[in-house]
């Protein structure tokens, strides 16, 4: 009996504290102004938003040069996210008309938990893909396919491995998982 009659009371103290300490902030700026000196007024003048469009979007009327993009190169490897060291492949070489050649997959994808956020690279006539847990494939590039399969997760781990890439230099294959490990 005691007991529950002590948890009552604890329950009312709390709530009449919690009450007292909401009803004394409506004061609480005046104590803040007088520990860290007075409020800055605002200077006058008018108001402009810095992201305000003043003139509608479109084409400078004083830029009369013409767009020129440089020709078009095949580019059989892409052997890192963004293709290149520097991201900036060029003009790439499509052939067309496009059309899907094979279809497979690689492993898991994203879900709630997870994310598949490694782009698949193609270097040596193979494309390199990693999935949400960190599962590495190889497929032949011409056909899809499966040459082999490594997975890079630590023993026991049963969660995905949040981040990771791949990367293929010097016929090396170069892979960082989300686990803070790095195999070639």
């Amino acid at each position: 009996m005691r007991g529950n009659g002590m948890r009552r009371f604890t329950r009312r103290g709390a709530l009449l504290g919690t009450a007292g300490l909401l009803a004394g902030c409506e004061g609480i700026g005046d104590t803040f102004d007088s520990i860290f000196g007075e409020r800055k007024r605002p200077l006058p003048g008018d108001r402009k938003p810095v992201l305000a469009i003043e003139r509608p979007l479109g084409v400078d009327e004083g830029e009369g040069r013409p767009i020129s993009l440089p020709s078009a190169e095949p580019m059989s490897d892409w052997p890192q996210a963004g293709g290149t060291l520097d991201h900036s492949p060029g003009n790439p070489a499509l052939g067309f008309p496009l059309a899907e050649v094979w279809r497979t997959s690689v492993g898991t994808g994203s879900a709630y938990r997870r994310r598949l956020v490694a782009p698949p690279i193609v270097a040596a006539d193979t494309v390199y893909a990693m999935d949400a847990y960190g599962l590495v494939t190889a497929l032949e590039a011409g056909s899809g396919r499966r040459r082999w399969e490594l997975d890079t997760r630590p023993e026991k781990e049963r969660d995905g491995a949040l981040g990771g890439g791949c990367a293929f230099a010097d016929g090396v294959l170069y892979v960082t998982t989300g686990m803070a490990e790095a195999m070639a």
